[in-house]
């Protein structure tokens, strides 16, 4: 079960804590309307964890990540951990699928 969140909960901020790639950056700070932190669920069992930024171009550095900006045109998934083996993949299928077929002004960036 892929869930997605727009704010920041209880839930959010413990699992953010585990974020190996871009931890320097708070919860607060990685949630606004340009921002999406997908979770891959199997039952209440936490598999994988991805945080996306929606913005008008690849970012230069981490502080590109933190701002909201008007008219984004570009998804930039900046960090992804798992807790089981192949989850990370799957996670980020499931939330690039979901993101072509809602956002169709978005484009993935790599």
């Amino acid at each position: 079960m892929l869930q997605t969140f727009t704010s920041v909960t209880d839930e959010i901020v413990r699992l953010l804590a585990d974020d190996p790639v871009r931890p320097e950056i708070p919860a607060e700070r990685r949630l606004n309307a340009n921002s999406r932190i997908y979770v891959l669920k199997d039952g209440d069992t936490t598999q994988a964890v991805t945080c996306v930024k929606f913005l008008n171009t690849i970012p230069a550095a981490v502080e590109d990540l933190v701002d909201s900006v008007e008219g984004a045109t570009t998804a930039v998934f900046y960090t992804i951990w798992s807790y089981s083996p192949g989850a990370g993949q799957t996670l980020l299928k499931q939330a690039a699928s979901w993101l072509l077929a809602d956002f169709e002004s978005i484009v993935l960036g790599k």
